[in-house]
C-alpha cells in the first residue's frame, strides 16, 4: 500500500509519519518546500493539478493535511486551500484512488449544545471553519461520484514542539524554562484537547476502513478549562510554581464532542487523557532542546 500525505511538513503529519513507517506502510510526502521527514524525501508540488495528477500515479489512499491552521480575517485567504482540495479529488476519481482522510475540524461547530454530534447542524463562527466546512462538502460531492472520503472533525489538537505561539504552546515553553504560567481570564469554558499522536491514530484507523465515507468526530474526552490546562502543565513541568490567574472577563466559548460513531465505525479510542500526554511531551521536549 502506497499513502499520499499532503502537507508533509506540518505538524500532524511527523506524527502520523512515525506511525506510517512503524507498519511498514510506503509513503509519499508531498510539500511546497524542500526537505525530509524520517529519512524520506519531500515531493516538491505547488499542489496545482498537472503536478498532482504526476505526484498521484501508484498511490491507493490519500491523506489530506495540508492546509491553514490560521484564522483569517478573510476568506479569500483559503481560496487556494479549496482548489487544491478539489484538485486532490479530481484526480482521486480519474485514478480511482477511493480512499482518503480529509482532516477537518471542531471550529465547524459553535453553540451551546454539548456535546457536538455529527447529526447536528454545523455553523462554523469563522472563516477557518467556514472553509474547513466548505472542503468536507466538496468531498460529500466527490463522494457522490464513487470516493470514500472521510472527513475526520478533529477537537484542539496540540503536542510535542510545534512552533507558534498559541496558548498551549506558550504554556509549555514557560514551563519547560520555570517560568510562571498566567491565565490572563476567569476560566469557565471548556474545550476538548487532544494529543496529535492520538489525532494520528484515528486516522491511521480511517484508512483501515476504505469502504467507509462521511463525517466522523475525532476527540479525547479530556474537556478541560486554560485554567486546567496550565495547571497540569505546570504540575508536571515546574511543580514548584503556581499559576497566575486574571479577572478579565474570558473570551473563548466552549466546544467539546462526542466520538462514540469513530469509536463504533472505525474502532478509534484515545489513548491519551491531557496528564499522559503532558508527561510524554515533556520527554520530547528534554530530548530536543537537552
Amino acid at each position: 500500500m502506497v499513502i499520499a500525505i499532503t502537507g508533509a511538513n506540518g505538524f500532524l503529519a511527523g506524527y502520523l509519519i512515525k506511525q506510517l513507517i512503524n507498519e511498514n506502510i510506503q509513503v509519499k510526502l508531498l510539500s511546497r518546500n524542500a526537505g525530509s521527514r524520517e529519512g524520506i524525501e519531500y515531493i516538491k508540488t505547488d499542489y496545482s493539478f498537472a503536478s498532482l495528477k504526476e505526484i498521484l500515479t501508484g498511490v491507493d489512499a490519500i491523506v489530506h493535511l495540508a492546509s491553514p491552521r490560521k484564522v483569517y480575517d478573510n476568506f479569500s485567504e483559503y481560496f487556494d486551500s479549496v482548489v487544491m482540495t478539489e484538485n486532490l479529488y479530481k484526480i482521486a476519481i480519474e485514478y480511482k484512488i477511493s480512499n482518503i482522510i480529509y482532516a477537518s475540524s471542531i471550529s465547524v461547530y459553535s453553540g451551546n449544545s454539548f456535546p457536538y454530534n455529527e447529526e447536528m447542524a454545523t455553523d462554523p463562527k469563522n472563516y477557518y471553519g467556514a472553509y474547513k466546512l466548505l472542503c468536507e462538502k466538496i468531498g460529500n460531492i466527490y463522494n457522490e461520484k464513487g470516493l470514500c472520503v472521510k472527513n475526520l472533525r478533529f477537537a484542539h489538537i496540540y503536542g510535542a514542539n510545534e512552533n507558534n505561539n498559541y496558548m498551549i504552546n506558550v504554556f509549555f515553553r514557560n514551563a519547560f524554562d520555570h517560568k510562571q504560567l498566567k491565565v490572563f481570564a476567569k476560566s469557565y469554558a471548556k474545550r476538548e484537547m487532544l494529543y496529535a499522536k492520538d489525532a494520528a491514530s484515528a486516522i491511521m484507523s480511517a484508512l483501515k476502513h476504505p469502504e467507509l465515507k462521511g463525517v466522523f468526530n475525532i476527540g479525547s474526552g479530556n474537556f478541560l478549562t486554560n485554567l486546567d490546562i496550565a495547571e497540569t502543565i505546570c504540575k508536571i513541568f515546574s511543580p514548584e510554581l503556581a499559576v497566575e490567574c486574571g479577572e478579565d472577563e474570558e473570551t473563548i466559548t466552549s466546544s467539546y464532542m462526542s466520538s462514540n460513531k469513530a469509536e463504533s465505525d472505525l474502532q478509534y479510542v484515545p489513548k491519551y487523557d491531557f496528564e499522559k500526554a503532558v508527561k510524554e511531551i515533556k520527554e520530547e521536549m528534554m530530548l530536543l532542546r537537552g
